[in-house]
């Protein structure tokens, strides 16, 4: 046997060998398709029907991107069009991503019926149905049907004749009657309330209609549960014990609950703003969260964090994550490449230190308007010892930039053009930023916009002051005469 051979059967059977003790596992290494662009696009939707008017659920879309090289990829940072089903039928949506496009279909159904049927008992004059006691029933156009709970209004529930009664169930501009029988009211010789709630209920929660059972006695001995009973006070107001009283035609009774600082288990947030230009943030203005509990109640919050700030760092999809009390959400946001801020119809004003005069305007964001600034010339005095050492020599305009409107904390940064007075070369100005007239921050960054215009990003109100350097020539030109002297010879 050559040694060839030998080589040959000893390699043959050192792989057989590999792949005896890998378990014949293939491994597949995931190309790198951080700059490729993608041949063809694939979209689709594998949720249920959506009730018209909701969103779509962005978790059952799948976008599968095929590239080149005839790899593929399941990718997450595309862009869609609106995600809310607008009618019944086929809803067509549409994806972008890196320049390829592709359609993936919803379908929604509406509400064509409502149903209510009420199984309670008859109701003296004066008191009202028990809810608890109605089943109401939506009808849609595709023929699913669903039982709900909540989302709809009750009108003339309260019994007003003895016999035949109607009310009405009232829910996205659908209605159904249905009928409850009357009965003659009796005299209220005592109330009786139960809890039977849950066991603790948090604070600030008010009392459902399925956390009390109110029990009227009669003087003739008859006995009813009342429903248009009222409760003082109406919400659970500390931790620990809290005596609630329930009372009705003149009659009180009195029970203890539990109350106790609610825990949030989860949250969802929707955006509902437009595409941010890159280098600017979501604004809260523009985003609702709601907070599940571990009461089973929800509720909108205001106090979560945007975490990083919201910030809108690249041209597609950039997503934004949610924090309240540890819970989290995600969305995505649309960005943009920034867009030339419009200072023709921008919040204008006119500073001066008596002997010069500068203009400016701040660029209004959708939905601000000019009155949410303000600007305002301040005494030179103010400020002249903080530029002592900044400028030996010039001229200055400080003025004081207030945001009148809490949400333009959410709306920064702004961008702000000032047009420098004719006796200043725009060359030669410096704009600087101090918060409380104390202590110089720093010299901003500004631009030169044009012959005698400068543009800035206003981060933060407070005093800003535009410097011009009566020297600035001359320590320019000293400035390049030591870089060309420290050049390498």
């Amino acid at each position: 046997m050559g040694r060839k051979r030998i080589t040959r059967l000893f390699v043959l059977v050192l792989c057989i060998g590999i792949l005896f003790l890998s378990g014949f596992k293939t491994v597949f290494v995931k190309a790198d398709t951080t700059n490729q662009l993608p041949t063809s696009l694939i979209a689709s939707y594998t949720g249920d029907t959506i009730i018209v008017g909701q969103e779509y659920d962005r978790t059952k879309l799948s976008v599968t991107a095929t590239y080149a090289d005839g790899t593929t990829e399941i990718v997450e940072n595309y862009s869609t069009t609106s995600r809310k089903v607008t009618k019944a039928g086929e809803n067509i949506f549409t994806v972008f991503y890196k320049g390829k496009v592709a359609q993936f279909s919803v379908f929604g159904k509406k509400v064509s019926e409502v149903s209510a049927i009420y199984a309670g008992e008859a109701v003296s004059i004066g008191n009202s149905i028990d809810p608890r006691q109605l089943t109401v029933t939506v009808i849609y156009d595709d023929g699913t049907t669903d039982t709900i709970t909540e989302g709809y209004n009750l009108v003339s529930t309260q019994a007003r004749t003895i016999g035949e009664n109607k009310a009405r169930v009232v829910y996205q501009n659908l209605y159904s009657e249905f009928v409850f029988m009357g009965v003659e009211a009796g005299v209220v010789q005592e109330i009786f309330v139960s809890y039977v709630g849950p066991a603790e209920k948090g604070v600030g929660n008010s009392f459902l209609a399925t956390d009390l059972l109110v029990t009227a006695v009669y003087t003739d001995g008859r006995s009813e549960t009342i429903n248009n009973y009222t409760v003082t006070p109406d919400k659970v107001q500390n931790i620990g014990v809290n005596r609630i009283s329930v009372y009705y035609r003149g009659k009180g009774s009195s029970f203890d609950v539990i109350g106790k600082e609610r825990q949030a288990i989860s949250i969802s947030a929707t955006y509902k703003g437009d595409t941010v230009a890159v280098g600017y943030a979501v604004r809260k203005v523009d985003i609702t969260v709601t907070a599940t509990f571990d009461d089973n109640t929800t509720q909108t919050v205001e106090d979560y964090t945007i975490v990083g700030g919201g910030n809108i760092n690249y041209v597609g999809q950039n997503l934004i994550t949610i924090d309240y009390k540890g819970q989290r959400a995600e969305f995505y946001v649309n960005g943009v490449a920034e867009k030339k801020p419009d200072y023709a119809n921008g919040a204008k004003f006119e500073v001066t230190n008596t002997r010069e005069k500068a203009n400016g305007s701040i660029a209004l964001l959708s939905g601000l308007t000019a009155d949410m600034f303000s600007v305002e010339s301040l005494d030179t005095g103010y400020v002249k010892r903080l530029l002592n050492r900044a400028i030996r020599k010039g001229d200055y305009i400080p003025f004081e930039i207030v945001f009148k409107n809490d949400d333009l904390v959410d709306d920064k940064p702004f961008s702000m053009q000032i047009t420098v007075p004719s006796a200043y070369n725009v060359k030669g100005c410096t704009l600087y930023y101090t918060p409380n007239g104390k202590t110089i921050i720093g010299a901003l960054t500004t631009e030169i916009s044009g012959t005698n215009t400068i543009d800035v990003k206003v981060h933060n109100e407070g005093i800003y002051i535009l410097a011009y350097n009566f020297d600035w020539e001359k320590e320019e030109k000293e400035k390049d005469n030591k870089d060309e002297a420290n050049k390498p010879k």
